[in-house]
């Protein structure tokens, strides 16, 4: 499977830091979340599918999903900020929470 990863920040590179970083901020928020990360199947079927999902299930799913996502939507932006994703690996690297 072909990837817009470069050998130099690979996807194992960024599954690595991007589950890391997700479960330090649920631990230190005190959120019931269990996510999930992983390698999306489907992206080398659909040029435009994610290479690489993060997905949240438990008691606290309502609070991320408040207010049209705005907290799922932070928390991805924090994240992929902090793990210095480039700007056109953004919508390769998908945030999910009951298929929102």
């Amino acid at each position: 499977m072909t990837t817009p990863f470069t050998s130099e920040q690979s996807e194992d590179h960024y599954l690595a830091q991007i589950e890391s970083l997700v479960g330090q901020i649920i631990q230190c928020g005190g959120f019931e979340l269990k996510p999930t990360v992983r390698k999306c199947d489907t992206a080398e079927l659909d040029p435009n599918a994610p290479f690489i999902v993060v997905d949240f299930d438990g008691p606290d799913c309502d609070l991320l999903l408040e207010k049209n996502a705005a907290l799922l939507d932070a928390l991805e932006y924090v994240v992929l900020k902090a793990v210095r994703v480039d700007d056109d690996l953004y919508g390769r690297i998908s945030f999910d929470c009951h298929d929102w």
